[in-house]
């Protein structure tokens, strides 16, 4: 049984998830540091902020694959 302050909401599809559970996501935000070479690519994450905005790992492969939050696929 998961502990009650795991416990968030998926911002996908209303379900409560835990959010220690791996593959679950958390929001976050920060400044992006480019690699100083020509292949691109990020070097690092600076003042990295996270939201209390959480997503399942089904809400987010729904997401990689196309398909907006509240769209359901028949198949």
């Amino acid at each position: 049984m998961t502990p009650l302050r795991n416990q968030v909401k998926c911002e996908g599809c209303g379900e409560t998830i835990d959010c220690m559970r791996v593959g679950n996501a958390q929001h976050a935000s920060g400044w992006v540091v480019n690699r100083p070479t020509s292949k691109g690519g990020v070097n690092a994450v600076m003042f990295l902020e996270r939201d209390l905005r959480w997503l399942c790992r089904w809400c987010i492969d729904k997401r990689r694959a196309g398909v907006p939050f509240g769209q359901e696929s028949l198949f």
